[in-house]
């Protein structure tokens, strides 16, 4: 699931579960059942297509800044670090892949396996694929309108 999709869910489960002791880790834990779930994903990068890995990268740039914007609005616009936290939170098992393609890739060292959390999460993600924007899309819609209905 993208960063936006991860921070939204996880917003909306800020606004329900007040208590940050037991939300942010059901923040945590909903990012493995949104993975869980068709979405987006580009699982094997094929040489033979390198526009596909071109176009993985750009929705994944997109994402990214819509992320920090809805960082910087929650922290910013609406004054609410927590739910910030919140969104933080349900993205942040994806921090292990950015390390580990983003880090150990390229520098060569990225053959020593994954432990088991790590395992764990590579194994839930079976349903991803590049046709999984046509589930985020609607899906970040859905769940950002629940957002601004809830914050109303």
């Amino acid at each position: 699931m993208t960063a936006s999709n991860h921070f939204v869910t996880s917003a909306v489960l800020g606004t329900v579960i007040a208590n940050p002791w037991i939300g942010i880790p059901v923040a945590v834990a909903s990012h493995f059942v949104l993975d869980a779930l068709p979405h987006y994903g580009c699982p094997v990068f094929h040489k033979d297509k390198p526009g596909e890995i071109r176009l993985y990268f750009a929705v994944l740039a997109v994402d990214a800044i819509i992320f920090l914007a809805l960082m910087v609005w929650a922290i910013v616009a609406i004054d609410n670090a927590l739910l910030a936290a919140y969104g933080f939170a349900g993205f942040s098992p994806d921090i292990v892949w950015l390390y580990r393609y983003g880090v150990l890739a390229r520098i060569g060292k990225v053959d020593k396996p994954p432990g088991k959390i790590e395992a764990f999460h590579h194994r839930i993600q079976k349903f991803e694929s590049m046709g999984g924007l046509l589930v985020e899309i609607p899906y970040f819609i859905a769940i950002g309108a629940l957002l601004l209905w809830i914050l109303q």
